[in-house]
């Protein structure tokens, strides 16, 4: 088995002194796809913010390619761990190349002149999200999954070994939230990359992710898709406010 390329030692993520989840053990690995699954509130947004380095941990340690965040730079980090964000609603008078090239920034240094290399790392990028042909297109022109496509690419141009992502498929429409999937696991086994997303769609979540993440009061658990709904950590998850997990479908009824 490969080597994690960012693990967790006894993590507790949360505000001030309020953790939301504790005692998290979490490797990713390269070429797997996991889906991180709560409902509203139980800290998944906490967790990918302080899994990139952007909050402290409460308690324990995050570490990325051997090193323990604390460590780490601010562009040592980057050049490490990309943070997808939902897609900007306004990007004023930027084209699709230019929003894409942003990710090499980590590369580049102070004065953010790209060098051929960076050039050529925007190009694959962009083929890569399936958006090559979208290079000249003002952003604001977009639809919201071909832009949700752009700020997968601008990540990809970042080239970081982990892929953290928060809600890629929300407000896509089912063709949408599907193709986004398809293309990031395509993505994490062509790449080796490990990538880590949050999501309320459980059922792609089930059909694309090769594990899962699940948070539920506070404690976080770990395995495939199909361990979680045999071993009722899914239900547990969820079976609240009237709803119940189909364990053969997947489906909240």
């Amino acid at each position: 088995m490969s080597p994690a390329l960012l693990h967790t030692v006894d993590l507790d993520v949360g505000h001030g002194a309020r953790a939301l989840v504790r005692h998290i053990a979490l490797e990713l690995r390269p070429g797997a796809l996991t889906a991180l699954i709560g409902v509203n509130g139980s800290g998944k947004s906490t967790l990918l913010r302080t899994l990139a380095g952007l909050l402290p941990p409460l308690r324990g340690h995050v570490h990325a390619g051997g090193h323990d965040l604390r460590t780490l730079s601010a562009p040592e980090r980057a050049r490490r761990i990309a943070l997808v964000t939902p897609a900007p609603a306004a990007t004023g008078l930027l084209d699709v190349r230019t929003l894409v090239a942003f990710g090499r920034h980590p590369w580049t240094g102070r004065l953010g002149r790209l060098a051929p290399a960076d050039h050529r790392a925007v190009e694959a990028a962009m083929d890569m999200a399936g958006i090559a042909h979208l290079a000249r297109r003002p952003v604001d022109r977009l639809s919201d999954g071909e832009r949700q496509q752009v700020v997968i690419a601008r990540a990809l141009a970042q080239a970081t070994p982990v892929m953290l992502l928060d809600e890629p498929t929300a407000f896509l429409d089912l063709v949408n939230r599907v193709r986004i999937m398809r293309l990031l696991r395509t993505i994490a086994t062509g790449q080796g990359k490990a990538m880590l997303l949050s999501t309320h769609d459980l059922r792609t979540a089930l059909d694309h992710a090769h594990r899962l993440l699940v948070i539920d009061r506070g404690h976080a658990w770990a395995g495939t898709p199909g361990e979680a709904l045999r071993n009722g950590h899914l239900a547990r998850a969820f079976e609240r406010d009237g709803l119940v997990l189909d364990p053969v479908t997947g489906a909240l009824r």
